[in-house]
């Protein structure tokens, strides 16, 4: 469902200036054409639309840093051929093993260029990864926050144990969903009802 038409009249920064709260079925399609824009504006509307089957941790998974003895294929060629030279050198016996920290020892100095490139590319690749889902993660933060600061106290006690963002949307939107979407101009008059209820209380 696409509730981007209950915000016409909004403009770009137009959420922050309306201040709802979802408390009954007559509230659910301006609140959630809301959150859509806030969602939208934060590139995450299809991890946390109730009906996008985008799996998050699928398309941005948890990324290592590479390790650098991966890279080091000639190093490694060279400590074997060392152990095996030990080993003929000592008929009958065996080669004496490196400790663990001497496998694995590795720096920049026992690469070769082109292995430093792989290298240096695959760990570059890896700190963007890390980082688009680091954004990403703690936009999901942020809009789950929106979710429960804008929903009355009885809505918050159900959705307040969903693990995410899709789950609070998706158990609201069971709750309130009736199928239909108003015209853009009715929502409009409720944007605006909202918007001129506090000059109205003024003395």
């Amino acid at each position: 469902m696409d509730y981007s038409n209950t915000n016409t009249e909004l403009g770009t920064q137009g959420y922050k200036q309306v201040n709802m709260l979802l408390n009954t079925a007559d509230d659910w399609e301006l609140w959630m054409g809301l959150r859509q824009q806030v969602a939208i504006s934060k590139g995450i509307w299809k991890f946390v639309n109730p009906e996008s089957t985008d799996d998050f941790n699928k398309l941005y998974p948890e990324v290592a840093l590479p390790f650098i003895g991966d890279y080091a294929l000639k190093e490694k060629e060279k400590r074997y051929r060392a152990k095996e030279a030990q080993a003929q050198a000592k008929p009958g016996s065996q080669a004496s093993t490196s400790t663990v920290a001497e496998d694995t020892l590795f720096g920049h100095q026992h690469l070769t260029i082109d292995e430093l490139a792989l290298y240096q590319a695959a760990q570059k690749d890896a700190k963007e990864s890390k980082e688009v889902r680091s954004v990403l993660e703690r936009s999901l933060s942020s809009f789950s926050t929106d979710i429960l600061t804008t929903v009355s106290r009885n809505n918050l006690r159900m959705i307040i144990n969903k693990p995410t963002p899709q789950e609070k949307l998706a158990t609201l939107k069971a709750r309130y969903y009736r199928g239909n979407v108003s015209a853009p101009d009715q929502l409009g008059a409720q944007i605006r009802r909202l918007e001129e209820t506090p000059k109205a209380c003024k003395p």
